[in-house]
């Protein structure tokens, strides 16, 4: 498992969920008004048409219970299958934490792979009905299942490539605004004794290495 700064864990979180299938999908754009909804969602009430997990929109009250989550594994698995990682680790140094990986996998250490920048966060979806519409229409799936591609019918490997990206960046994503700082420090709030519970079982303080103010100057 690997644990990021709920902070930024969150906004990329629910920039994710406002790219995924209506099934496990966000329809609000606003991270803080989806935030204001979880009790309402929490109850069953004013979820996006077509949700089936809405678990998946619980942000602050489940998605940022790191010390749950990882309670949850640890009273399943003894501790020598478990491996905790901190995701700022691996932003530092790929190569040593993946190597880390493999030897807890037992496969090759030595193995090197190709390491290149995903998921960056820097796009957000515009509209959910483009995003559907280019998806059926690029790989054959959709709403009413598996069609055949027309681009794919039609146009040449390369040419549809270049024709696919651009239709996305025109008319399916745009810029993603960066977060409130007011709403930054609501998740922070939210997060803090998970952040601290999970250091303890990590051995390590997480609420100073993702810059939390301590318990003292929460209470003052």
């Amino acid at each position: 498992m690997i644990f990021r700064e709920p902070v930024s864990f969150l906004r990329s979180y629910h920039l994710q969920l406002l790219k995924n299938a209506p099934a496990e999908g966000e329809t609000v754009r606003y991270l803080g008004e989806a935030l204001r909804l979880e009790p309402a969602r929490r109850r069953g009430e004013q979820l996006p048409e077509g949700c089936l997990l809405p678990e998946f929109l619980y942000y602050t009250t489940d998605r940022l219970a790191y010390d749950v989550h990882y309670d949850r594994c640890a009273a399943l698995f003894p501790e020598d299958q478990l491996l905790a990682l901190v995701y700022d680790d691996f932003r530092r140094d790929n190569a040593g934490t993946v190597r880390r990986v493999f030897e807890f996998l037992g496969v090759d250490p030595s193995f090197v792979p190709d390491f290149g920048e995903h998921n960056t966060g820097g796009r957000a979806v515009r509209s959910r009905r483009a995003n559907t519409w280019l998806h059926q229409l690029t790989t054959g799936w959709g709403p009413l299942g598996p069609v055949k591609p027309l681009a794919k019918a039609v146009l040449p490997r390369g040419l549809r490539r270049r024709l696919i990206e651009a239709a996305y960046r025109r008319f399916v994503y745009e810029d993603a605004q960066p977060l409130d700082p007011a709403l930054a420090e609501v998740i922070r709030a939210a997060a803090h004794p998970h952040v601290a519970a999970l250091g303890e079982r990590l051995g390590r303080d997480l609420l100073a290495e993702w810059g939390y103010v301590s318990e003292v100057e929460v209470v003052a």
